[in-house]
């Protein structure tokens, strides 16, 4: 890095030479830990360095896409061909390995956002436009500090700052024909939107490979929290999340956190986000280890004002058809699932108070065909808007009352409180319920202290032998405790 620093002359950053370093650090398979514990700590919180590393990031994930796709044709014809990276040293490493290390580094740079346009602070922006150098960033060939660089003009700019700066440079140039100090050089890495687009480049670059199952999660749990609020157009994400949501399972829970952040703050359209919310809510989904952080986001979706009332009332419909099925700890979720939909839809209440219609040829009571016995819920239905669930009832709070596990059955109590006085009643904190299980259930239950001993066996009368006087009584005689009781009593 120091030759970094200084071949290209004093304050001046060698693109050459780092992109090179760079490229094969992040191919070659003998690179140790340590170097790149060295690169995350002291360089890649330059903004040079930071600059061309996402820069050499995409051109090797494109190239990574494109050799992937190539890969797969020849496999598609009927060939063979070794999948990984060869270095000119001859050392090579496979092509998961390399997105490992890619992810790697990408995790380790820090998001650089351009201050918003404001009228409130255009004073102070007008001080660092003049000054030319990002506040508090550093570089590595020092020339940020020396104040020898400023910012390049971004292509992308709109009409208004393209005049603006040509005007800049205009006065730049006459100021320096009257004799005056020569105006700083110019530098891309220096510009904060080229900085932003860059970052934003080398992660959609780096989405198009083909990921290994560990690194597409991990990418999944970081885009929302990390990646998307960092990028200039975060909607240029919808398509990877959209796939990921498409897959199902947990790539599917995961991506939905994404999905949701840009529905509600990016104005995406994507009006079957609450049928795919609906459609991965399943029997496995209570089992997955992924189940807590699943369901956390589905609370947070499901508190949403946009949920229409007919959205709510098929996902209380569903949760308690879950819940006859599923293991006592997602039967109790389940349940807290309804209570929650409930009070925040009052519209849904029907559902727990509903009247009993008269059957088609029969009585009140559900006499006769088409009776209380027909439920016009469709559980296979796909779309939560034609399930008909507002026709329907939660009929299976009666049976869950009477669940073999005793904490289902109390848990249907607290559906007996009235759900519309939002005074009086509150929402359940399903964070103690997520991580239950048989093992928690049954330590609960272990953990009670008794106010008395239980008995753990009840005799009418105090017994005198191992059988019954009949049948076998009289096959086995000898084992009479009569004796035994007498010589106890006398001891």
């Amino acid at each position: 890095m120091e030759c970094v620093r200084h071949e290209a002359g004093p304050a001046a950053f060698s693109n050459r030479l780092f992109t090179r370093a760079i490229s094969l650090l992040l191919t070659s398979s003998s690179v140790q830990p340590e170097v790149f514990s060295l690169l995350f700590t002291r360089y890649l919180h330059c903004l040079d360095v930071r600059f061309y590393a996402l820069a050499a990031i995409t051109r090797l994930s494109q190239q990574h896409a494109v050799r992937g796709n190539a890969a797969a044709a020849v496999t598609a014809a009927g060939s063979e061909e070794e999948d990984g990276v060869t270095l000119e040293g001859g050392s090579s490493m496979g092509s998961e390995d390399v997105s490992r290390v890619m992810f790697d580094v990408l995790s380790h740079i820090t998001p650089v956002v351009p201050p918003k346009q404001d009228k409130d602070n255009a004073q102070q922006q007008q001080q660092q436009q003049q000054q030319q150098q990002p506040p508090e960033l550093h570089s590595w060939c020092g020339a940020a500090e020396a104040g020898l660089v400023k910012a390049a003009a971004d292509s992308n700019a709109s009409a208004k700052a393209r005049r603006k700066r040509k005007q800049q440079q205009g006065e730049a140039d006459s100021s320096a024909a009257a004799g005056e100090p020569a105006a700083a050089a110019t530098a891309a890495w220096a510009n904060l939107k080229l900085q932003q687009r860059f970052y934003g480049d080398a992660w959609l670059a780096f989405l198009r490979t083909d990921l290994p199952h560990d690194i597409y999660r991990k990418v999944l749990l970081k885009l929302h929290s990390d990646v998307l609020p960092a990028m200039a157009n975060p909607l240029l994400l919808s398509d990877f999340l959209s796939r990921s949501l498409d897959r199902g399972g947990l790539e599917g829970m995961l991506a939905l956190n994404g999905i949701f952040r840009l529905v509600t703050r990016h104005g995406l359209e994507y009006p079957a986000f609450y049928a795919r919310l609906y459609g991965l809510i399943t029997p496995a989904a209570f089992m997955h280890k992924q189940r807590v952080q699943f369901f956390q986001l589905a609370d947070i979706f499901l508190s949403s004002g946009m949920v229409p009332a007919y959205t709510a009332a098929a996902f209380a419909k569903k949760f308690g058809r879950l819940a006859l099925r599923v293991p006592p700890a997602g039967a109790m979720l389940a349940l807290g699932f309804i209570h929650n939909i409930i009070r925040r839809h009052p519209a849904c209440m029907l559902l727990l108070h509903k009247q009993r219609a008269a059957a088609a040829n029969g009585d009140a009571d559900g006499d006769g065909l088409g009776g209380a016995g027909a439920d016009v819920f469709d559980e296979a239905q796909a779309d939560p808007a034609q399930s008909r669930a507002v026709e329907s009832s939660l009929w299976e709070l009666a049976a869950l009352r009477n669940h073999y596990c005793p904490q289902v059955a109390a848990m249907c109590s607290v559906l007996d409180r009235d759900l519309s006085d939002r005074v009086r009643s509150s929402e359940l904190d399903l964070a103690p319920l997520l991580p239950a299980s048989y093992a928690s259930l049954m330590a609960q239950e272990l953990g009670r202290k008794l106010r008395k001993g239980v008995p753990v066996a009840f005799y009418a009368s105090q017994p005198k032998g191992l059988w019954d006087e009949g049948l076998l009584g009289e096959e086995m005689q000898g084992w009479d405790l009569t004796a035994a009781a007498e010589q106890a009593a006398h001891a």
